[in-house]
């Protein structure tokens, strides 16, 4: 299983740069990544707290 980690998201952030993306545009795909992750982290802790019960 591959892990998402702050390094990875930096990087990414980095290739948007690289890439000479508009800063509205990293804006946003930062933006939609950190909710992404977060929807993660929520929809494991549901699915621990789903089992323990």
């Amino acid at each position: 299983m591959k892990t998402i980690t702050n390094e990875i998201v930096k990087r990414f952030e980095q290739y948007l740069y690289e890439e000479e993306k508009s800063d509205n545009t990293i804006e946003k795909y930062m933006r939609d990544s950190r909710f992404f992750c977060d929807g993660l982290v929520v929809s494991l802790f549901l699915g621990e707290y789903n089992s323990n019960l």
